[in-house]
C-alpha cells in the first residue's frame, strides 16, 4: 500500500519521507515511517481501508489506492528453481527470477465496493 500511494503522491517530498525506512538495530530498524503512518491512520479512522484513504489525502494522490483486502496480507514468490520467500521485503531483497505471486491467507476478501471500483462501475479516471 505504501509504495503504492508513494508512486501516486502529488506532494513528492512528503512520499520521500513515507518511503524512508529505519536504520541501526533500534526498535523501529527496517520499519517504514510509512507503514508507521498508516497504521496510526488506520487506528484513528476506525479501520485499515480508512487508514489508507487518509493517508491518500495526506500525499494528495492522483487518483485513489485500493486494499487488496481487509485483512493483513503477506505476499509470498514462488520461484522458478523451486524455493520461495514471504514478505515484501525478503522477496526484493532474494532478486530470483518469480515464476508466481500468492498471498497468505489465500481466500482474504476484498473491502466492500473494490472489485466493483477495479471494474470501473463506481470509480472512474
Amino acid at each position: 500500500m505504501r509504495n503504492c500511494l508513494i508512486a501516486l503522491a502529488g506532494r513528492k517530498r512528503l512520499a520521500e519521507v513515507f518511503g524512508y525506512r529505519f536504520v541501526g538495530g533500534g526498535e523501529l530498524s527496517d520499519h517504514s515511517v510509512g507503514n508507521i503512518i498508516i497504521a496510526a491512520l488506520s487506528d484513528i479512522a476506525g479501520g485499515f481501508c480508512e487508514g489508507v484513504e487518509q493517508a491518500g489525502h495526506f500525499l494528495r494522490v492522483k487518483g485513489r489506492v485500493f486494499p487488496a483486502a481487509v485483512e493483513s496480507l503477506t505476499l509470498v514468490a514462488h520461484y522458478a528453481d523451486g524455493t520461495s520467500a514471504r514478505g515484501e521485503s525478503a522477496v526484493h531483497e532474494a532478486g530470483k527470477l518469480i515464476q508466481r505471486v500468492t498471498v497468505e491467507p489465500e481466500c482474504a476478501p476484498a473491502p466492500a465496493g473494490v472489485v466493483e471500483a477495479v471494474e470501473g462501475r463506481t470509480w472512474s479516471c
